[in-house]
């Protein structure tokens, strides 16, 4: 069968129509069930929702992830360990996405720079939790109980560890998460990188629907008309900008119940990898349970205060800081989502 007959005829995957397509010429969709799977695994978070990453299709059962080298974050990360997260989480999600259709996703492998993905028939479960899992970050409230919650939200998941706001721990993570962030507002390229993935328009998001947009940033509602009207890429600039930012950062590291850290024993793309399907795996837990994750990763993003973190906690190689506290996600997100045409080709 040739190529355009394979597209043609359909990729039978456990009973459905699992059919990813190529980067698509006008006029060319993909089949509706691709587009369900894809579409539902592209909700994995990704720093400033850059979504950097890109599937090919080499046959049936056989498909290939690698990252997208034109939305990497080189000045907060310029060793890829955020952009290998992003991708660890979208195997989670495609894991999730997959079982809500019949299939079994085949453990992630990293090779050369690549991520080998294979399907099966497998048991069917729901993603209710995968469609309505946002990063929130406002309004976390207390949830005394989390310590006792903690085993079961976490079993089966390794690397992952608790850490109380109240505890000395938690002290020292939000003590580095705002001399980090502290240290970020005098870096221009970290802000320069920022306002590149700012959407303040909706006509913006809808043209490019990546990165961040007043909504998802939850700024409430006079504000977003304000800064939708009125603001542009420059404002994200300005000292004052980055002033408020750090303004909130000292006010959220003090909301909520503790820290959910992710470790790994060493820094590679396979570490990365896997502490990205970790946060993803446990995040699709917390849906359901009102447990909102907010990433705080700034600390690990210099040298320096990560070690020295890493020495106080004595766990790992932090690979992962997000804020946890007690709040009902929303029924659905409003975060820009790439179609999945846009990152899906045929090999």
């Amino acid at each position: 069968m040739n190529r355009r007959a394979f597209l043609n005829a359909g990729l039978i995957l456990a009973g459905s129509t699992v059919i990813p397509g190529r980067v698509l010429a006008a006029g060319q969709a993909l089949p509706a069930e691709a587009q369900a799977l894809l579409a539902a695994a592209a909700r994995a978070p990704s720093s400033h929702n850059t979504q950097p990453w890109k599937i090919a299709i080499h046959e049936a059962r056989r498909w290939t992830l690698e990252p997208d080298a034109g939305r990497r974050l080189s000045a907060i990360d310029p060793e890829g360990r955020e952009l290998w997260l992003s991708l660890g989480t979208l195997c989670a999600a495609l894991g999730a996405a997959a079982a809500a259709r019949g299939l079994a996703l085949a453990p992630c492998e990293e090779a050369a720079g690549r991520v080998a993905l294979s399907f099966a028939p497998g048991p069917r479960a729901a993603d209710a939790a995968l469609l309505r899992r946002r990063t929130l970050r406002q309004d976390f409230a207390p949830r005394p109980g989390l310590t006792r919650e903690w085993p079961t939200l976490s079993e089966g998941i390794p690397n992952l560890h608790y850490i109380p706001m109240a505890s000395a721990a938690g002290g020292e993570i939000a003590s580095a998460t705002l001399k980090a962030n502290a240290r970020q507002v005098e870096l221009d390229p970290v802000w320069e990188e920022l306002a590149d993935w700012i959407r303040w328009r909706h006509e913006d998001a809808v043209a490019n629907p990546t990165g961040l947009t007043p909504e998802t940033l939850e700024l409430p509602w006079l504000v977003r008309q304000w800064v939708g009207a009125l603001w542009s890429r420059e404002d994200v600039l300005t000292r004052s900008f980055r002033v408020r930012g750090l303004d909130q950062v000292g006010q959220q590291i003090h909301q909520g119940e503790g820290w959910l850290v992710v470790t790994r024993d060493a820094d590679s793309r396979r570490d990365w990898l896997r502490a990205g399907e970790a946060l993803m795996r446990f995040w699709l837990r917390a849906v359901p349970a009102s447990l909102a994750l907010h990433p705080m990763s700034q600390a690990l993003e210099f040298p320096d205060a990560r070690r020295e973190l890493e020495a106080h906690l004595g766990l790992g190689r932090i690979q992962i800081l997000a804020r946890l506290g007690s709040r009902r996600y929303p029924d659905a997100t409003p975060s820009p989502r790439l179609p999945p045409a846009a990152f899906t080709h045929l090999v």
